[in-house]
């Protein structure tokens, strides 16, 4: 080292050198205090419980009803007049909606009691059982009544006709009738050619 770098170390801080080193070894090793849950070269393989197959099943069903909803419309709306090539995505509210059979057992007990001045008390207790009805001979399965599939929050249509205002009526009218969607919530867009 020349003589001006010498100097320029003894002008700083001992502590202050200390500091830089230990900042770079830091920076070396990385955080000591992190984990490596966070660390995206971790690969973890968590082994999936029943709960979570469940919501992988249930996703993989909504999202091939989805899909299904989606190529539907774009066959119907392919077939109006100058739509020309038609593409759709829809979005949809939630999960589907299970209606189980319950058997229900409520009973209201009403007891009055009275002391001997005329006074009167009334006490009411309300007590309700509800117990999932299951299929026998398939465990522990719920007996379902009613399957709601989900809602249609809102529709996006991109067509080659869309530039011409009645071919683009007639999209949101016929995408409005199918799922009685508010025509605020579906859109149509020109498709790039």
């Amino acid at each position: 080292m020349n003589q001006s770098t010498k100097d320029f170390f003894k002008k700083i801080p001992p502590h202050l050198i200390v500091l830089g080193i230990l900042g770079l070894i830091f920076l070396l090793l990385g955080n000591p205090l992190e984990s490596d849950e966070d660390d995206p070269n971790t690969e973890i393989n968590p082994i999936p419980n029943e709960e979570e197959n469940f919501d992988i099943e249930r996703s993989t069903e909504e999202s091939q009803y989805k899909r299904q909803l989606e190529k539907d419309l774009e066959t119907i709306l392919s077939q109006v007049i100058g739509a020309g090539d038609v593409n759709a995505m829809i979005t949809l509210e939630g999960s589907k909606k299970l209606d189980i059979a319950k058997n229900k057992d409520e009973e209201k007990v009403t007891t009055v009691e009275s002391d001997g001045t005329d006074g009167k008390r009334e006490i009411t207790e309300e007590f309700s059982n509800h117990e999932v009805l299951t299929i026998r001979g398939q465990g522990d399965e719920p007996l379902v009544l009613r399957e709601k599939k989900p809602a249609i929050n809102g529709v996006l249509v991109v067509s080659e006709g869309a530039n011409d205002v009645k071919v683009k009526k007639n999209l949101l009218t016929a995408v409005n009738t199918l799922f009685d969607v508010a025509e605020h919530n579906i859109v149509i867009l020109p498709k790039n050619n």
